[in-house]
């Protein structure tokens, strides 16, 4: 009798533990996607604005370029503009996989950072619910990080691509308008103008950012470096 009065206890006491580390566990999920969060939309950020920062200073550079190409010989030029070409294309991929490039696409107005918090929150309910449930907690660590980490970055990429076809299919007409109005003697970014104005959309909206960037002061070369990073088609 004593010893099985002396067993009670130990088994009583486990949950207890289980329980405590469930909710640890729970609580190192939660702070540290935050933590991940934050860290992850200023990473983010910070790329955004060295991309930024090296179209705005892009000319002198350019500039010194097109000179080194012009006073070498034409083996030489062939190679410096092939070595040109694949850094570019190299800097164009890089743009398209990061994660502001990847909601720009989308079409969403959130920020990185927004992004990252909806993903813990995600986690965070697959986890609570498959507690609930009463299943192991590994199993609901798995579901926290598929749902958080996998089902987000699937929704984007669903959005991306669908939008990416609409525009797709619909730029055809844009090309139909500016070959019209050129031979009609219209300017070319009128014509780009009566586009974003009488185009469905994501084609309407792209062309009028397109043609904001140029009134901003971007020549037509970086404006439509800033729409292919926004729709990589």
């Amino acid at each position: 009798r004593h010893r099985r009065a002396g067993r009670g206890p130990g088994r009583g006491g486990i949950r207890p533990v289980q329980t405590t580390l469930i909710i640890a566990l729970l609580l190192f999920v939660i702070f540290g996607g935050l933590g991940f969060a934050f860290a992850g939309g200023d990473t983010d950020q910070a790329k955004t604005l060295k991309r930024a920062q090296s179209i705005a200073g892009g000319g002198a550079g350019a500039a010194r370029a097109r000179a080194r190409v012009a006073n070498a010989s034409p083996d030489a030029r062939r190679k410096q503009i092939l070595q040109t070409l694949r850094e570019q294309e190299k800097r164009q991929k890089q743009a398209s996989l990061t994660l502001n490039a990847r909601i720009q696409q989308a079409g969403l107005e959130i920020k990185p950072k927004t992004f990252w918090i909806i993903s813990v929150a995600i986690g965070t309910i697959a986890l609570l619910i498959v507690l609930v449930l009463r299943q192991p907690w590994f199993i609901g660590l798995g579901a926290a990080f598929a749902a958080g980490l996998g089902l987000p970055r699937w929704i984007l990429g669903f959005l991306a691509k669908k939008r990416t076809k609409k525009f797709t299919e619909s730029f055809s007409d844009a090309l139909d308008i500016i070959v019209r109005g050129i031979k009609s003697g219209l300017p070319v970014h009128d014509c780009l103008r009566i586009i974003g104005a009488e185009t469905p959309e994501p084609l309407a909206g792209e062309f009028r950012r397109l043609t904001e960037n140029i009134g901003m002061g971007m020549n037509v070369d970086q404006a439509l470096e800033k729409m292919y990073e926004r729709m990589p088609t």
